[in-house]
């Protein structure tokens, strides 16, 4: 009887120990994720007022430019 117990018992800490394990896969991925994302480039631009400034973001994913 105490042999069944104690395999019972080994059986519950390792589902809790994986699920543990991955909340915190998760958790962690996924403030990575938004880190990556999140983070900024710098622009510093000296001020003139005769000039004009364009910006052009080059990520919206098409392939071709028309």
């Amino acid at each position: 009887m105490q042999l069944k117990k104690s395999n019972r018992t080994k059986i519950i800490a390792t589902v809790l120990a994986m699920i543990f394990l991955f909340v915190s896969g998760v958790l962690a991925f996924n403030q990575h994720v938004s880190h990556v994302l999140n983070q900024k480039d710098i622009v510093k631009i000296k001020t003139n007022n005769e000039s004009t400034v364009l910006f052009y973001r080059d990520d919206c994913g098409s392939e071709t430019v028309k």
